[in-house]
């Protein structure tokens, strides 16, 4: 195998054994100012609830078992550190919705399928009450989610016809707007642009790791344990 070809498939491993080991928010942290490290389990514990995997799953699962039953004991067993799989690997955007949404909801009448909707809509306002009341301090933005028309006209059509799909699954005008060519411009300052989309639901530049281990700082604050590599 050529010498070139070698080289190219050891930077490969490399870098995927360095992206396996450190996530892009903790790559800039040493053990020093890293809130995310607790102790290693190393006999036997009695709790309440055992929670499996310290991603946002586990540690708002926890979080909110402890707002309603505070007597409870729990405790987050992690394999490797806080935040370390998916959860620790995305581009730091909170949208209020979830996977697979309209499938869930498409045999609901119409109005039950609106309920859901807010509900849905809600994640992002609740993110932000609990980070306002926890103080966490993860740069959240609340300024929702812009989808243009703008380098080929074709795409004006494909748009409308996208917006139409919304509307027919039961999302309002004011949760997915319909923005002119004027519109978007006022928004974001492009060349020739058609028509867009806006919605409100959508956060960005939520610092995700420091949500996360604040996340687990506050659980376990209250009464909860995280465990790592455990």
């Amino acid at each position: 195998m050529p010498t070139r070809k070698l080289a190219a498939i050891s930077n490969q491993i490399e870098f995927c054994m360095h992206y396996h080991d450190t996530s892009f928010w903790v790559s800039d942290l040493t053990p020093d100012n890293n809130p995310a490290h607790r102790a290693e389990l190393h006999s036997d514990l009695e709790v309440d609830v055992a929670i499996i995997g310290a991603g946002y799953t586990g540690l708002w699962s926890a979080y909110y078992l402890k707002q309603a039953k505070p007597e409870l004991s729990i405790a987050i067993f992690e394999a490797q550190e806080v935040g370390f799989g998916a959860s620790g690997r995305n581009g730091g955007w909170l949208m209020g919705s979830i996977e697979g949404q309209d499938e869930l909801l498409e045999d609901l009448p119409l109005e039950q399928r609106r309920r859901a909707l807010q509900l849905i809509y809600g994640l992002i306002d609740e993110t932000q009450r609990v980070c306002l009341k926890e103080g966490i301090d993860c740069d959240l933005h609340h300024g929702g989610w812009l989808n243009i028309a703008a380098r080929y006209p074709e795409q004006l059509p494909r748009l409308q016809q996208s917006l139409k799909h919304l509307r027919h699954l039961g999302h309002r005008p004011e949760d997915y707007q319909w923005l002119d060519a004027a519109q978007v411009q006022e928004r974001l300052n492009i060349q020739n642009p058609y028509g867009g989309i806006f919605t409100p639901h959508t956060s960005k530049s939520i610092r995700w790791y420091f949500h996360a281990t604040y996340r687990s700082n506050t659980a376990c604050e209250i009464g909860g344990r995280s465990r790592k590599n455990s």
